[in-house]
Parts: C-alpha cells; sequence; structure tokens
C-alpha cells in the first residue's frame, strides 16, 4: 500500500509548504496544521519520490517530482526505458 500513502502524501506536504490545510484522505487525516519554517526555494523544494513500480514512476513524473529508481535486477535497456519516461 506504500504506492497510495505515496499518492496521497505528496500533494498534502505541498499544501503544508503554502500555508495552513487540514486534510482528511483514505489515509492521512490531520487537523489544520502547517510547516515550520517554510521553505526558501520558489515555487517550492524538489520532491524526490522513491519508484520502483511503474505507477510509482508515472505518479512522480506526472506531479513534478525527481524520481529515484534502482532497477538493479535488470539489465541497462530499464535504466535507458525510464529515463526516456
Amino acid at each position: 500500500d506504500g504506492g497510495k500513502h505515496l499518492r496521497e502524501l505528496v500533494p498534502a506536504v505541498r499544501a503544508l509548504w503554502e500555508g495552513d490545510y487540514a486534510h482528511d484522505g483514505e489515509v492521512w487525516q490531520f487537523p489544520t496544521s502547517t510547516s515550520v519554517p517554510k521553505p526558501v526555494q520558489k515555487p517550492a523544494p524538489p520532491m524526490w519520490v522513491a519508484a520502483r513500480d511503474i505507477s510509482s514512476h508515472e505518479f512522480a513524473v506526472a506531479n513534478g517530482c525527481n524520481v529515484m529508481v534502482t532497477p538493479l535486477m535488470k539489465g541497462d535497456e530499464e535504466v535507458e526505458d525510464l529515463a526516456r519516461k
């Protein structure tokens, strides 16, 4: 279920970086909160996602995240394919 947790939390973290935010999702729930200190990078700090399966990789790319992959059990063609995506 890690992917489901991630896909809900990435937008929540970005909202917290913007200011006060409450979340009532399927996985995560928290009252109005904020992050302190606020990020100084504009529009936001880079976010990295560890993506071992293709749906997490696609989510990361679609949401402007950097992707960490370690296809150690697969050949160079897998690395090249992920880089193209």
